[in-house]
């Protein structure tokens, strides 16, 4: 057993630009001594589109002229005596339309008789926390191929630059699949040196679906694939009975969509059964070499415990059975927040390479990859990206059964939510799809 300190997160924009970001900045995108966003004038790794066209409805309760305001600051920028914000334009190299005033949003009617054709993302304002119908508005939209962002608006939110900056990233990451940056080749290079330039990262969680459906408790899973550098190039979202747990569910989806032919680092959220565990020694004779992971939160182990004024600093942890179980903090904390928090546990359940090189390269991916997360410019998630973000699918798929479930109609309720986040998936790409949860 030795104690380990990951390294700060790098990324790598498309023209080359590198930043190391620090686990101890207030805003982990600004500093000090750069007052402006940094790699604001970096060129992003991917723009879809060069305009994005925003349609904004908004409850009577929120002051028009103070949401105007905001709208224009995520649009052109803001500057306050500590900070400068360039603007969504200038950072993304887009041409960000906004409406002259916000629709009113009183009932449901008034949204359905909008051009959806005429907006590449819909935001929703509302003055209260609890927006009526939500996830009823978010499905019609889904079933229309429409994007969508829910925003709870108060009026100091327009000096805010973390809250400028977040809904502004929101907006764009929803309208398509914007890359500003990618893991830096210090998190990739390796990797792939030692499984392939091919090797895929499959993220997998899964949730149960409330009630029982023909009789059966029904999963629901979700599995997202992507490439060492943290893009999301597949999602799959797979509704299936009981028998079939989460691991054994995707690996046969994968298999049906001819997704599994390279090396893989499979990632599971939560344990994987001794079923699961054969099923997929059994699978992977007749495909490539996989890695097999399991990652937890656990309770907060005293040997990891590093007091630096009060704080449990970022990437500390211990690697134990020569490599094969990792303990490490991945909670980004600012100097001026004190707590302890719960780490995350890494099992490598099944490693056909066994090489401690290339579980020591996967630990530094997984633990990098929260600063790919668009909505985070305070912290980001504890947990690796694409893992976040396969918990947020399967919580947005309860969220919608939850609410639309009617009794004897629960293969349809689920197969209407199935199908409309297909729609997203297909019209949009996956991406603007994962970031709904």
């Amino acid at each position: 057993m030795r104690g380990i300190k990951i390294k700060p997160p790098k990324v790598k924009f498309g023209d080359g630009t590198a930043i190391e970001l620090n686990p101890g900045d207030t805003l982990c995108f600004m500093r000090k001594q750069d007052r402006r966003i940094l790699g604001w004038n970096a060129k992003p790794v991917y723009i879809p589109k060069r305009e994005v066209t925003v349609g904004v409805f908004a409850d009577n309760n929120v002051n028009r002229k103070r949401l105007l305001k905001f709208l224009q600051r995520i649009k052109t920028g803001h500057i306050t005596p500590k900070w400068e914000f360039p603007g969504i334009e200038k950072m993304f190299k887009v041409t960000l339309t906004l409406p002259e005033k916000p629709n009113d949003i009183d009932t449901l009617d008034t949204l359905w008789q909008t051009r959806f054709s005429d907006y590449d993302v819909i935001l929703i304002v509302s003055s209260n926390e609890k927006i009526e119908e939500k996830e009823v508005i978010r499905i019609r939209l889904f079933e229309r191929g429409i994007p969508n962002k829910f925003l709870v608006f108060s009026g100091d939110a327009v000096s805010k630059i973390h809250i400028i900056y977040s809904v502004g990233r929101g907006i764009i990451a929803r309208a398509g699949h914007f890359i500003p940056y990618i893991l830096h080749d210090y998190a990739t290079v390796m990797l792939k040196d030692l499984m392939g330039d091919d090797t895929k990262l499959i993220f997998i969680d899964s949730t149960i679906i409330p009630g029982f459906i023909s009789g059966s408790v029904y999963l629901g899973t979700a599995a997202i694939v992507c490439d060492p550098s943290g893009i999301a190039n597949d999602v799959l979202i797979i509704p299936h009975k009981s028998e079939w747990d989460k691991l054994s569910a995707t690996v046969r989806k994968l298999d049906e969509e001819n997704l599994i032919n390279t090396n893989a680092i499979f990632c599971v959220h939560g344990h994987v059964s001794v079923n699961d565990l054969e099923f997929f020694k059994a699978k992977m004779k007749n495909y490539g070499q996989w890695v097999l992971i399991e990652i937890t939160r656990e309770s907060l182990d005293p040997l990891i415990v590093r007091e630096i004024n009060g704080n449990t600093p970022w990437g500390y942890g211990l690697e134990a059975a020569n490599g094969r179980k990792y303990i490490i903090n991945l909670t980004w904390y600012p100097e001026k927040i004190r707590g302890i928090v719960r780490p995350l546990m890494v099992r490598f359940r099944v490693d056909p390479f066994n090489d401690l090189r290339l579980r020591r390269e996967i630990i530094k991916n997984l633990s990098w990859s929260p600063v790919l997360s668009p909505e985070a410019p305070v912290r980001f998630p504890s947990t690796p990206y694409n893992l976040y973000l396969a918990d947020r699918l399967c919580k947005l798929l309860y969220r919608l059964f939850e609410v639309l479930i009617k009794p004897g109609e629960e293969i349809k309720v689920l197969n209407r939510i199935i199908d409309s986040l297909g729609t997203l998936v297909k019209t949009r790409g996956g991406f603007p799809l994962l970031i709904h949860g």
